[in-house]
Formats: structure tokens, sequence, C-alpha cells
């Protein structure tokens, strides 16, 4: 084995593995040593001194899913899809009552209404408020018209509200608020905005052409 002599100007040995700067090997990344060094270029550090680096790893948010984080939001994504779902089901209640309507069934339709349903309509002087209002209402109706049928034309939902336009006929062969039977068949279009709130329905505005069906029974010029 070869020995270093310093007599003919080699090195000690210790001289060949001694670190040039204190402290152990520099295992640090690229960016991290190059921040070091912008750091001692500018006098903040001092070469040779120990310094840690702290990695911050930013926390999820509540849109991907982390249940912990303070202010949790539910994901737009999710929010929309519960809201569909629930239109769904207003879309659902409401061609239930058009189809007790359809049915004549009045029981039907008034298990869907909330006990202080308010129904209003400019063919009656005042709006009708709960169940015992509109049942007697209904029956005014379906006993001037005793076929009288509802095509459903379209169903919008928005939110709480359920819009939906309809073509009515019916035969007058009953008292219809003091109108004598006709025999006349009718038609009319019309359209109605109901509020559901909890699977009950609280809330329903009727718009139609009144006069359009007066003329049709004969009882207005045409």
């Amino acid at each position: 084995m070869r020995r270093f002599c310093p007599h003919r100007g080699e090195p000690p040995l210790g001289a060949l593995w001694r670190p040039t700067r204190a402290g152990p090997p520099d295992h640090r990344r690229p960016a991290e040593r190059d921040f070091r060094n912008r750091l001692e270029a500018a006098g903040q550090t001092s070469p040779g001194k120990g310094m840690a680096f702290i990695v911050v790893r930013q926390k999820p948010t509540a849109a991907w899913g982390d249940s912990s984080h303070a202010n949790h939001r539910t994901p737009i994504a999710v929010t929309k899809g519960r809201q569909h779902m629930a239109e769904q089901d207003n879309v659902r209640i409401v061609r239930e009552s058009w189809d007790a309507w359809n049915a004549h069934d009045i029981e039907g339709v008034l298990k869907i209404l909330d006990e202080k349903h308010v129904w209003e309509t400019d063919t009656l002087p005042a709006p009708v408020v709960g169940r015992d209002g509109y049942r007697q209402a209904m029956q005014m109706y379906i006993t001037a018209f005793p076929d009288l049928h509802f095509n459903i034309d379209q169903l919008l939902s928005s939110g709480d509200h359920v819009v939906s336009r309809y073509t009515a006929t019916g035969t007058h062969s009953g008292d219809l608020m003091g109108i004598p039977p006709t025999k006349r068949r009718a038609e009319t279009h019309g359209c109605t905005v109901a509020e559901v709130r909890d699977g009950k329905v609280v809330r329903t505005w009727v718009y139609w052409d009144t006069g359009h069906l007066l003329r049709q029974l004969g009882v207005m010029p045409g």
C-alpha cells in the first residue's frame, strides 16, 4: 500500500476526505441549495452555518372532500346534483296532483296540499285558503264539467316552484258560478305555478283565459 509522504509535497491523507465546509454533506435539492446560496451572497447567513428548510404542503380544499377543513363547503357539482333531484321530486308531486284532477279524485289532490295551502286565481273573488276551501272549488269545477280533463303540455321546475302549461277540455253540464248548463264543449289553455316545500304544495297561482271560455259557452259576445 502506497503511503503519502509530506516530504514529497503530497497532502496528508486527511485532506483528501475532510469536507471543505462544516456540517454534513449537502444533500439538499437544487432549489433549496440555490436559495441557500442566494442568502449567503446577500449576507443574510454565514457560510458553514446550518439552516433548516420547512416544506409546507397545502391541505386539500373542501371541494376535494377535506371534511376536516374548518370552512367546509359542499362541492358545487354535488350541490347541483341534489338540487336537480329535489326539483325532480317537486315535478313528480305536481304531476300526481294533475293525475288526481283528471281522476276527479278530490282526496288525492288534498293529500298533496299543505294544510295552509293558498290557491290564487282571478276567476275567484278571493284566494282560497286551506284544504276545505280547495275542496269546494274543485267540486264546483268537476260538477260544472263532469268530463273535465287536463292535458299537461309542459312542466318546468325552478327551485321550489313548478310551472305547468296545460290544455283543459270539458262539456259544460252543470252550474258554473251561476251560469246554467249550456251543454257546450269548451277548450281553454292555462298555466299554473305551484310552490312545493317539504313534499307539499303550499301555494298555487292559476292563470287562464276566462273570456275565451265564456265566449265558447255563448255567455259572452265573440
